[in-house]
């Protein structure tokens, strides 16, 4: 029985593996355990299974070691726990990433972990959609002509939770759309306990030089996501991204900062002069989950402009993701600009940043609602008028209409805001700007 679910599980991999083979799998079919180890992925399928732009692609991908748990008469309630101990994964951009399409779900239906049609979210769906993965080490290096960025994150950990964001049994990480019960939302949440960002230059290390240029610590990530799912199709529709960062201080000296900012120019040209090459691969998705998430929009849209403007109690629609938006919160920011020689002891500049959030809606139709926003009722009143403003001069003056108009929107919000010259290592001087309030900036 155990030699006939490992030639199963050979079979079922064969697509995201390379080399794989029956004595690097150890089952145990009574306790529920697996144990599977140094697997090689193959990079150019998980390059397409994981949409990566045309400008990037992994080239080598390793998982040391890996250990499964299934409680299988708990698959309802408890979730399959995957344990792996360090992940290796090389990624390139720019000229040197050449990738080649593949067929997912070709190869997946090849290998039988997929129907050659359309499923519905059912039980298997909801035993893959709750599985708990834990993994020590991650070590990516990311590649550039010039550069190379070397991330190390510790700790990692994927979890199903509940709507307040605790672990709880599978039957309580999900909940349907109603009354219709036509749409499911799963939520999940991915915390990192340290990480760690170190920037190198080929040019030094080609000198024998093996310290970083520049590198940043975090501590205490964590990725809220919240996911809507069609029953009949088991199709992502929407999501919802909530990424959440601890205090963070982060010292630059001219030459550091000069490093990050060559970084993100190499980068931005990068996919600046790929971008007319070949259309995104996610463009078809993305067209039909606009289609979907436009009907729903002006359902909500229609209800909602019922109401008086002028009333400030609006009602907060966060759990039923009415369209894709990412989020991104942070504590404390201290950021230091010291001089290369002396460092920060002979004086330096201090910018200091309380509760920075920034929002972003990538696909919205011109004449969406922004009601279901999660941002103060005053601040959601204000972004409807300006917009509705706004959008009539464009239809006045184009004589178009709206309904082909689309938006991207990214909201700017910082509690507090401190730029001061700081005389030594601790002594601040009393000239500089200070900004209360909760301040906010509209990009559109």
């Amino acid at each position: 029985m155990s030699a006939i679910l490992k030639n199963q599980l050979v079979k079922r991999l064969a697509c995201f593996t390379k080399g794989l083979s029956v004595d690097k799998i150890d089952i145990n079919i009574l306790s529920g355990r697996g144990y599977l180890d140094n697997i090689e992925l193959d990079e150019q399928f998980m390059s397409s299974v994981m949409e990566l732009p045309q400008w990037m692609c992994f080239t080598k991908i390793l998982c040391s070691k890996i250990n499964l748990k299934v409680s299988f008469t708990k698959l309802n309630s408890e979730p399959i726990r995957i344990f792996i101990d360090t992940v290796y994964v090389e990624a390139e951009i720019g000229k040197a990433c050449n990738r080649s399409d593949v067929n997912v779900q070709k190869k997946m239906v090849e290998a039988g972990l997929a129907g050659s049609g359309s499923t519905s979210y059912g039980y298997v769906e909801q035993v893959i959609d709750g599985m708990h993965v834990t993994v020590n080490t991650i070590r990516l290096t990311l590649s550039l002509q010039l550069q190379y960025l070397a991330m190390e994150l510790n700790g990692v950990e994927l979890v199903s939770a509940n709507r307040k964001w605790k672990a709880d049994d599978l039957r309580k990480t999900r909940a349907y759309v109603m009354p219709s019960k036509e749409e499911v939302l799963v939520y999940k949440m991915l915390t990192v306990q340290r990480a760690k960002f170190e920037f190198f230059e080929k040019a030094t290390q080609s000198d024998g030089s093996d310290a970083p240029a520049l590198k940043f610590n975090f501590n205490m990530i964590e990725l809220l996501i919240t996911m809507k799912k069609l029953v009949a199709t088991n199709e992502v529709v929407s999501a919802c991204l909530r990424l959440i960062f601890d205090d963070l201080l982060l010292v630059f000296t001219p030459t550091q900062l000069q490093v990050l900012l060559t970084f993100a120019k190499e980068l931005s040209d990068v996919i600046e002069l790929s971008a007319p090459v070949k259309p995104s691969k996610t463009a078809a998705p993305l067209q039909k989950a606009q289609t979907v998430a436009k009907s729903f929009m002006q359902r909500f849209s229609k209800q909602q402009e019922e109401d008086d403007l002028d009333d400030n109690e609006f009602e907060v629609v966060s759990d039923n993701v009415l369209e894709t938006s990412y989020h991104l919160k942070t504590g404390t920011i201290d950021i230091l600009l010291c001089d290369d020689e002396g460092g920060c002891n002979e004086g330096s500049l201090q910018l200091k940043l309380e509760v920075v959030q920034v929002e972003l809606y990538p696909h919205r139709t011109g004449n969406a609602s922004r009601r279901h926003w999660t941002l103060p009722a005053q601040y959601v009143k204000e972004a409807q008028l300006f917009a509705a403003e706004m959008l009539s001069d464009y239809a006045h003056n184009t004589g178009n209409g709206l309904s082909k108009l689309y938006e991207m929107i990214v909201v700017l919000r910082c509690e507090h805001f401190e730029l001061l010259p700081v005389v030594g290592a601790t002594k601040r001087t009393t000239l500089g700007i200070v900004c209360e309030g909760d301040m906010k900036t509209n990009a559109i």
